[in-house]
């Protein structure tokens, strides 16, 4: 490459840019890994929140430990199930 034609990532403008990469990559981690997450049946508190706060507003909020408690007993009610 001549040097002319060189361009650093910092320099660079556009969607593959340095800061623009960065950028994509953290919104595709979050996006994926909330996905993930919800595939797995793995439960989301600060999705909660979000949630709260946007649909619910002024509505009590269940603490970290309490939503956790909550999940699971709807995931598996009164025990782990079994396939066979």
């Amino acid at each position: 490459m001549r040097s002319d034609e060189s361009v650093t990532l910092s320099a660079a403008k556009g969607p593959m840019s340095g800061h623009g990469l960065l950028q994509r990559l953290r919104r595709f981690r979050m996006t994926t890994g909330a996905t993930l997450k919800r595939v797995c049946g793995m439960p989301d508190y600060p999705g909660y929140l979000a949630h709260m706060a946007q649909r619910h507003p002024g509505c009590p909020v269940l603490s970290e430990g309490q939503f956790y408690d909550e999940q699971v007993m709807a995931r598996y009610g009164n025990g782990a199930s079994r396939c066979c």
